[in-house]
């Protein structure tokens, strides 16, 4: 069943945001709501509140694309470093 059959509106998309940063802001200024992945809570920081959704078992799996042959600038390297923190702090990291 659709997720909105159960509910008393119709759902449809009145905007897309081609970066994170515009989704945020777009939320954050009262133009609608976003369903995204549950990372994006750290990236919106304190600025939004993110609700999981109930009864989902749903994964999205993600990981990390970098040159085979190249070093990493340091923000990369810390990009990397958080990612993988994460990935430990909820259990997906191998």
């Amino acid at each position: 069943m659709p997720a909105n059959r159960s509910s008393d509106f119709a759902a449809r998309k009145t905007r897309e945001c081609d970066t994170i940063s515009s989704l945020i802001t777009a939320v954050e200024a009262g133009r609608g709501i976003a369903v995204t992945m549950e990372a994006f809570k750290h990236v919106s920081g304190k600025r939004l509140v993110y609700r999981p959704l109930a009864g989902t078992t749903e994964v999205f799996s993600v990981g990390i694309a970098r040159a085979k042959n190249g070093d990493l600038t340091p923000a990369g390297e810390k990009f990397c470093e958080v990612l993988r923190t994460l990935a430990k702090a909820t259990g997906t990291g191998k």
